[in-house]
């Protein structure tokens, strides 16, 4: 019996063990963005969007923390839910305030993606999800580092530039 109990414990434990690994519980704010980096959780520090209208671009990005720099999407905003795959996508590493580093690209690759599930352009809100492999650029290293994010999901409410 007790060998069964024990049995039950350690099925229960490794079982609740291995999905709550795979998931993340959004930040409780308004905005956030969030993903697993190369199969670790990460989540953004300071999340920031904002709308260009001249170009109808919108931005989105945020930080986590560390020395890699941030993560900026650049996307032309569609009329309705919609998924992406046309999108400029890197991380910067940026040091005295002007100086640049590091930096990764997305990688033209049917994988990435960012998926739009809501846009309320009257409200300024975008939701939505995203997937995507960035590769270091040659100017800093030619052996093909990557950054792959996936099970990425984002929320803002951004800024309308001048």
């Amino acid at each position: 019996m007790k060998h069964i109990l024990l049995f039950a414990a350690l099925f229960c434990l490794t079982t609740l063990g291995c999905r709550k690994a795979d998931t993340i519980t959004p930040p409780d704010t308004e905005n956030y963005m969030y993903a697993f980096k190369d199969n670790k959780k990460w989540i953004a520090e300071s999340p920031t969007a904002s709308y260009s209208p001249s170009n109808n671009y919108l931005f989105i990005g945020g930080g986590d923390g560390t020395v890699m720099g941030w993560l900026s999407i650049n996307l032309v905003v569609p009329e309705s839910p919609t998924t992406l795959q046309q999108f400029d996508a890197g991380i910067t590493k940026i040091e005295m305030g002007d100086i640049i580093t590091d930096h990764y690209s997305a990688q033209a690759s049917g994988n990435n993606y960012i998926k739009i599930t809501s846009i309320d352009k009257n409200a300024k809100r975008i939701t939505g999800e995203f997937q995507m492999t960035l590769v270091r650029d040659q100017h800093f290293s030619n052996k093909g580092e990557s950054i792959k994010f996936t099970k990425g999901k984002f929320a803002f409410s951004y800024k309308t530039l001048n």
